[in-house]
């Protein structure tokens, strides 16, 4: 069954360590205009919250902070622009983050009397299918409060031209840190995940549902501390496999006695 959401009803998570809700869908600091740097926050400070717990998380644009699912209008050349600017900040964080740490996924927001039947066929739209592929290699204005062309081209498209723009929910999806997977972490043998700073230079730490930014200083000493639990966990783990390794040793030692015996008593 195709995944989407319905305008005006509550999202079924609240914000918490790994959910996090956003109204809008400025991406990276400089996408934020000076009078609203108070009230409104970029998705960088969450993805780069999301990284550095190593636990992952989603943020969810379109939600607003109650957890009303409100929805973005979105033109195919306006999702190319979202994509493109994730892409753009994820390059400009140190260490830049590879693109197996993060995706991102476009789900439908239906209105709710739509009846059920109908709601598969409209999630199966395919903008793609309406598009100029050639302009959808223009080049899109990233890192900027003023409007993209593909903003230029939505509104031309709604208010001249009579289109309906379909409204989605853009989900952020930061991977968790797999040791065994992913490469590129603290240590050869620990292999932690690596610490992040966004787009400007600042580390940022999930906590619950919300966020703390962390000076470079208690950076350096939560390494520290995380190289420690993980090298204890490892010395555990390799100790256990002795033991087993032992009681393996031990159980075939016993068998082969009672086989002599068995030999001997015949």
């Amino acid at each position: 069954m195709a995944k989407y959401y319905l305008h005006g009803t509550l999202f079924p998570h609240e914000e918490d360590a790994t959910h996090e809700f956003k109204g809008h869908r400025k991406i990276c600091q400089e996408e934020i205009a000076d009078m609203n740097e108070k009230t409104r926050k970029s998705v960088s400070r969450n993805i780069c919250g999301f990284l550095n717990t190593g636990k992952g998380g989603t943020v969810y644009c379109g939600v607003d902070d109650t957890g009303i699912i409100m929805g973005i209008k979105l033109t195919q050349y306006q999702r190319d622009h979202v994509v493109g600017s994730l892409h753009d900040l994820m390059s400009r964080y140190t260490p830049p983050v590879p693109r197996d740490r993060y995706s991102i996924r476009f789900v439908p927001v239906l209105d709710s009397n739509i009846p059920l039947e109908r709601r598969e066929d409209l999630c199966m739209y395919d903008p793609k299918k309406h598009v100029d592929g050639q302009s959808r290699k223009a080049l899109h204005l990233f890192r900027s409060q003023r409007r993209c062309w593909c903003d230029e081209d939505a509104k031309k498209m709604a208010f001249e031209c009579g289109v309906i723009i379909c409204d989605y929910i853009i989900e952020v999806i930061v991977h968790p840190w797999n040791a065994d997977q992913c490469q590129g972490g603290i240590g050869d043998l620990l292999n932690v995940h690596p610490i992040y700073a966004d787009e400007a230079g600042k580390f940022y730490f999930r906590r619950l549902a919300s966020l703390r930014k962390y000076s470079l200083y208690e950076v350096t000493l939560w390494a520290e501390l995380e190289a420690s639990r993980r090298s204890q966990e490892l010395i555990e783990s390799l100790k256990n496999q002795i033991k087993e390794l032992e009681l393996s040793k031990d159980s075939s030692r016993q068998t082969s006695d009672s086989d002599n015996n068995d030999g001997e008593y015949y």
